[in-house]
């Protein structure tokens, strides 16, 4: 606790504050706060000190191989960004590489929480500028006017030749779906009914909002073959005489599976699913406090349970395979 306190207060308000903190040293920063933070629950979970000391002496090279490039990777997809990932679309096509090339996006639906004029155009707006931010340069060559003029002054330049360099074709589209955004106008604002539930993240179940999104994305842009590359929900997992149960998870994945049916029913070309994720993992700043995985994992013992969730997985995979 200690030493992740000097790193907030020390790090970035006395070092990293007065020479402006670029993406690249945070990312760095934030890393090393998260290995420091999981040395701690480590020793909450009894781990004794020394071994957790081993541990961390063993991964600390493998880290600092690791950290330092995500960093210089982050820093330049901040200052690059669209133009930067299509030109290496380019120069992987030019080199022959035979896979498939494509790009994944975290996307999401923006509902108004009212009907009123100010909830919509608070929902047009996070439409504008999280979604069709990305996809309009893609797919017709130009930036969505209404996020253009909400960022004012900070909008991008865009160069003769950019859009012949960004709106590269694409093999495929990965969609990272997990919620909806409800837009509220109002002081404080609405926040979502819940109606299907909340994770473990205090997300919104909503899986209808899947089947609009999909349908919103086809019926905007003319898309390559489409992938669910991440769905899935955190819950508060536990083994039970060698069984997890995990009936929300269940729930969740059964309502999801249908929503993206009914959007291929629409004449949504979608191609692939994959839940997020296999195993129980380290979740970012949460660290190993949620766990999103079909596969239990005692992380102190490195145990692997399957739980329901990954049956019913299976039992659908072979239900779709049959068709």
């Amino acid at each position: 606790m200690i030493l992740r306190t000097l790193l907030d207060r020390y790090i970035f308000t006395e070092l990293l504050a007065p020479f402006g903190l670029s993406l690249g040293a945070l990312c760095f920063v934030m890393l090393t706060r998260e290995l420091l933070r999981l040395v701690e629950l480590l020793v909450s979970k009894g781990v004794g000190l020394w071994s957790v000391l081993k541990v961390f002496a063993t991964l600390l090279p493998s880290f600092l191989v690791l950290t330092l490039p995500i960093a210089g990777i982050i820093a330049s997809i901040t200052a690059f960004g669209r133009l930067s990932f299509d030109k290496e679309l380019v120069a992987m096509r030019a080199a022959g590489a035979r896979s498939k090339l494509g790009i994944v996006l975290n996307q999401w639906t923006a509902d108004p929480a009212t009907d009123s004029a100010a909830d919509r155009a608070l929902a047009r707006l996070e439409w504008a500028r999280s979604v069709q931010w990305f996809m309009d340069p893609i797919f017709k060559r130009r930036y969505p006017e209404l996020a253009l003029a909400h960022h004012g002054a900070n909008a991008p330049v865009v160069a003769d030749g950019d859009f012949d360099i960004i709106a590269q074709p694409l093999d495929f589209l990965g969609v990272n779906y997990y919620r909806r955004e409800v837009m509220s106008a109002e002081d404080p604002p609405r926040t979502p009914q819940g109606g299907e539930g909340f994770t473990d993240m205090g997300w919104e179940i909503y899986a209808r909002g899947l089947t609009d999104l999909l349908l919103q994305l086809k019926a905007e842009y003319e898309l390559p073959p489409v992938y669910i590359t991440e769905n899935g929900m955190a819950s508060d997992d536990h083994v039970v005489d060698g069984r997890v149960e995990d009936p929300h998870r269940v729930s969740y994945l059964n309502r999801h599976f249908a929503a993206v049916s009914q959007a291929m029913d629409a004449g949504v070309d979608v191609r692939g699913y994959f839940v997020w994720s296999v195993l129980d993992n380290f979740e970012w700043a949460f660290v190993y406090e949620r766990r999103f995985g079909l596969v239990h994992v005692d992380y102190a013992t490195q145990q692997r349970t399957p739980k329901r969730s990954a049956l019913l997985f299976r039992e659908y995979l072979r239900s779709r395979a049959e068709i």
